[in-house]
């Protein structure tokens, strides 16, 4: 073969190894890169406690500055859902919030103050569980006496997904006026549970009345 032509042929198959090498290179970066993104999330009131559930089946949890505001970053696209509490604040829920393009999502939530005329206020810690499928853990549930009430409390879920159980040790317990109970709160996944996050609801019954509000959220993983 001329040796002219030989240099020719070995300079084009270099070009084109490096040309491939760079588009393999583009285009792994382009796979292995998912977008991350911010979330910041603003209550009108200080100190608030936040709990958020996602794609990333993660918990991650902070408490609001003295400006209000609590950011979240390097988050996967997708979609999120979030819980807040206070004392002497309703749990609040928002129910679907996302972060698209690895972007910055801003979200202001309003903690409403527990209505007067209630008897007993629920929180619960953590705000939040991660289990999954098959698998137990276990949540403390308070209850609050408002109002100077006094009485026998007893707790339990009115709204579980399918194959999610519910047990409260003790189920019930008394309450002295201003006072608090507590009660460890077992969840329990069947292995067949469709992955995903759902809201759990506690209702505290009282004897002349019940109080039924959001009590965590719960992942299945």
């Amino acid at each position: 073969m001329n040796k002219k032509i030989l240099i020719a042929v070995i300079a084009i198959l270099a070009i084109t190894i490096v040309g491939i090498i760079a588009l393999n290179t583009l285009l792994t970066n382009d796979d292995t890169s998912p977008s991350k993104g911010t979330m910041a999330i603003q209550s009108d009131v200080p100190s608030t406690n936040v709990a958020i559930l996602g794609p990333e089946e993660t918990l991650k949890t902070g408490i609001t500055g003295n400006n209000g505001e609590i950011t979240f970053t390097d988050l996967p696209d997708g979609s999120y859902q979030v819980i807040a509490n206070k004392e002497g604040y309703s749990n609040h829920y928002v129910l679907s919030t996302s972060i698209n393009h690895g972007g910055r999502t801003t979200l202001p939530i309003y903690m409403n103050t527990v209505p007067e005329q209630d008897t007993l206020h629920l929180s619960t810690n953590p705000l939040a569980l991660i289990i999954k499928q098959g698998n137990s853990k276990t949540v403390t549930a308070t209850a609050t006496s408002l109002n100077s009430f006094i009485g026998e409390v007893s707790m339990n879920c009115t709204v579980l997904p399918s194959g999610v159980t519910a047990a409260f040790n003790p189920e019930s317990s008394s309450i002295t006026a201003d006072g608090k109970i507590s009660s460890t709160l077992t969840l329990t996944v069947g292995s067949t549970v469709t992955k995903g996050i759902y809201q759990v609801y506690i209702n505290m019954d009282y004897g002349s009345g019940e109080i039924s509000g959001y009590g965590l959220l719960l992942q299945v993983t």
